[in-house]
């Protein structure tokens, strides 16, 4: 469910049409995954996929740890405004 729902978020969608977007592509993996043991081509696509999301998972994860490792910096405001801001 949560995949899902990173998904839809990242592209915005909703509803009906955010359900079926997930079914295409849970169809397309499936078809990868088992046109993989015979088709050498598929298998080098689902090797290829299973490297790409291992290494995002790692790095999104290893982006969290040290953004939660940096100390809390408020944000300080000016008086001056926007540079762009006329006086």
């Amino acid at each position: 469910a949560s995949l899902a729902e990173i998904i839809n978020r990242g592209l915005g969608l909703s509803g009906r049409r955010a359900f079926l977007v997930f079914m295409i592509l849970a169809g397309l993996v499936f078809a990868v995954k088992v046109g993989s043991a015979t088709s050498p081509f598929l298998a080098q696509v689902w090797d290829w996929a299973v490297y790409y999301l291992t290494a995002l998972a790692v790095g999104t994860g290893l982006h969290r740890l040290w953004k939660r490792s940096q100390p809390e910096q408020p944000e300080e405001e000016s008086d001056a405004g926007d540079p762009g801001e006329p006086r």
